[in-house]
C-alpha cells in the first residue's frame, strides 16, 4: 500500500500523484489534504504517513509540501523511515538503490506532472541494490542513531 499526503499548498500535485498511481493500479490512500481549501499542516500527516509506512515492509510513502524540505525532515525523524528528497529521477532512483527508501518527499513549487509521473515511475519500479550486505548493514547501523 502507498500511503500519499500533502499539505494545503501541494494538493493540486497530489492530485497529479493519484492520477499516477490509479492509471498503474496500484492501491494507495491519501492521508493529506483532500481539497484545496483543506487547511492542512505537515505535522498533521508525517506521524500518520510514518505509522502506516512502518506497519510493514510492504508499504510505502509519497509526500509533498511546499517545498519539499519540511516533509523529508519532519518524517526522517521516525525510526525505520529513510525519506529521500527527490524532484528529478535521478535522485529518485538513487534513493532506491543505495539507500532503500521508503518515503519519496517532493516539492510542490518545484515539479510538474510529467516530472511526477517519471519520478513516481522510476522510484517505484527501482529496486535496492546491496553489494554484498554492505549497504543494509549501514543501513541497520543509521537506524541504531535514533
Amino acid at each position: 500500500m502507498v500511503y500519499i499526503a500533502g499539505d494545503t499548498k501541494a494538493y493540486p500535485k497530489i492530485k497529479f500523484v493519484q492520477e499516477y498511481l490509479s492509471k498503474n493500479v496500484i492501491e494507495f490512500e491519501n492521508i493529506g489534504a483532500t481539497s484545496s481549501e483543506d487547511l492542512v499542516d505537515i505535522v498533521d500527516f508525517i506521524p500518520k504517513v510514518a505509522k502506516k509506512v512502518l506497519e510493514t515492509d510492504q508499504n510505502s510513502g509519497i509526500i509533498m509540501c511546499g517545498t519539499g524540505i519540511g516533509v523529508d525532515i519532519g518524517i526522517n525523524r521516525f525510526k525505520g523511515i529513510r525519506a529521500a528528497l527527490a524532484n528529478d529521477t535521478e535522485l529518485a532512483s538513487w534513493s532506491k538503490i543505495y539507500d532503500n527508501s521508503n518515503v519519496i518527499c517532493m516539492s510542490a513549487w518545484r515539479v510538474e506532472k510529467e516530472e511526477i509521473f517519471q519520478i513516481l515511475n522510476i522510484w517505484l519500479n527501482t529496486k535496492f541494490e546491496d553489494k554484498n550486505g554492505t549497504r543494509a548493514k549501514r543501513l541497520d547501523e543509521m537506524d541504531r542513531w535514533t
